[in-house]
């Protein structure tokens, strides 16, 4: 297997691109995935209010195995940004490319002016480990949160999907 330094993230708007694991990630995801993905590729206007960037999560022989993303709830600033599908496929996952996807994620947070970086997720997702090991907090539950921040539910999964935050100047 690769070294996990071997991964870059690459933005593309070829939905092809997405074939590798398009079909994993709508079984693990659900079909939001499949349209999300359709309209990034599409460069729908207005389907997310700010802030949205795709990442494909490549190796070094340009395989694709996992996608990450940021998005902002806020069209006017970036401070506050999620991570949005991110998610590695099962045969590479436990060879730390996830955990190094995460690292890059957080520095173009960075870049973008985020302070916090916020994701959510279903209770019992294996992947809430790897995110508190990047030192994301639990924060809550969807359905407090977006009360808290005044957010619209249809940008969200389930109401009982709990929510992390990371500060993104605590980047490691």
């Amino acid at each position: 297997m690769n070294n996990s330094k071997d991964i870059s993230l690459i933005q593309s708007k070829n939905l092809n691109d997405y074939s590798d694991i398009l079909k994993e990630f709508v079984n693990l995801f659900g079909k939001e995935f499949e349209k999300d993905i359709k309209a990034w590729c599409n460069n729908e206007k207005g389907y997310m209010p700010g802030f949205w960037k795709v990442y494909l999560i490549r190796l070094h022989n340009n395989k694709t195995v996992g996608i990450t993303g940021l998005y902002s709830l806020n069209s006017d600033k970036n401070d506050e940004l999620w991570l949005g599908w991110f998610g590695v496929q099962q045969k590479y996952r436990r060879n730390g490319f996830g955990g190094n996807a995460l690292d890059k994620t957080f520095e173009i947070a960075k870049d973008k002016g985020a302070k916090k970086l916020f994701v959510y997720t279903w209770p019992d997702n294996k992947a809430i480990k790897l995110f508190e090991k990047k030192r994301f907090v639990k924060n809550g539950k969807v359905k407090d949160i977006i009360v808290q921040k005044n957010l619209y539910k249809k940008y969200f999964g389930s109401l009982n999907d709990i929510v992390l935050q990371k500060m993104v100047t605590d980047l490691f």
